[in-house]
């Protein structure tokens, strides 16, 4: 009877349990940056260890006051995917004229009974919103934004966006054309 009433009153007092916001815990764990966030002048962006087995590396925004840490908001989770995930690089660019913060995440492959080894990539995208930082679905729903880098199913292949010089270019090729005017007549 007292773990019934103890577990709502945990929750009601748990600031995790509430948001995503919280004070700066993990400023102190950080895997890569931190960065300037050029989406919000006020803020660094920066990858943390988190204590979640199950999602070992946070994406994080932390709210600065006079050079220190006022709040932390986790922007994104990063989940094992046959090995923890790598961050490989973190930079800003404009997709559709709006800057995007842009991440390259890689995990380690090795299902050789397969014939499936080598290193996974994964862009991500987040643009910012009135409530914040939120995921760029076109990047998400891009199935040019992931692929491997080894062998799949006893074939070789390779990922050409490893680096933010080829997402960039790809970006701009694909992505930030102009619109042409529909040439099709209106019925």
């Amino acid at each position: 009877m007292l773990r019934l009433l103890l577990l709502p009153i945990a929750l009601i007092f748990s600031s995790e349990a509430l948001s995503d916001t919280a004070l700066c815990k993990y400023r102190n764990n950080i895997v890569h940056g931190p960065f300037k966030n050029q989406l919000n002048n006020d803020s660094d962006i920066y990858f943390s260890e988190s204590k979640n087995s199950n999602e070992p590396i946070y994406l994080i925004t932390s709210k600065m006051k006079s050079g220190k840490c006022e709040k932390e908001t986790i922007i994104d989770r990063y989940y094992i995917a046959g090995s923890p995930p790598s961050v490989e690089t973190l930079f800003f660019h404009n997709i559709h004229n709006k800057k995007n913060a842009i991440t390259i995440l890689s995990w380690e492959i090795n299902s050789r009974g397969i014939g499936t080894y080598g290193k996974l990539y994964q862009i991500f995208a987040y643009k910012k919103t009135k409530s914040g930082l939120i995921a760029n679905k076109e990047i998400e729903l891009n199935p040019n934004m992931s692929g491997l880098d080894g062998y799949q199913e006893g074939e070789q292949t390779s990922f050409k966006l490893k680096t933010a010089g080829d997402i960039k270019k790809y970006l701009d090729q694909h992505l930030n054309q102009p619109i042409e005017p529909s040439t099709q007549e209106n019925f």
